[in-house]
């Protein structure tokens, strides 16, 4: 997955696997395993996407806060 904008060392830390994730795949069955690393890569990119959705609703009530807090 690759998002514009977002730093490289965002995206890579996303992507590690945990250590139970490659020992869960290397003892599944072969037919099993592309479902396995389909499911976490989607797990992964979820995460990734309600760590971004959390920062840019952060970003959001920083800058009302200022704006109510100059009278805007």
């Amino acid at each position: 997955m690759s998002m514009p904008g977002i730093p490289v060392e965002v995206q890579a830390g996303f992507r590690l696997e945990s250590r139970a994730e490659r020992d869960m795949l290397a003892q599944a069955p072969a037919e099993m395993r592309p479902f396995l690393e389909a499911q976490m890569k989607m797990a992964m990119e979820m995460e990734m996407c309600e760590f971004l959705t959390r920062m840019f609703k952060s970003d959001h009530e920083q800058a009302t806060t200022v704006m109510k807090n100059i009278g805007g």
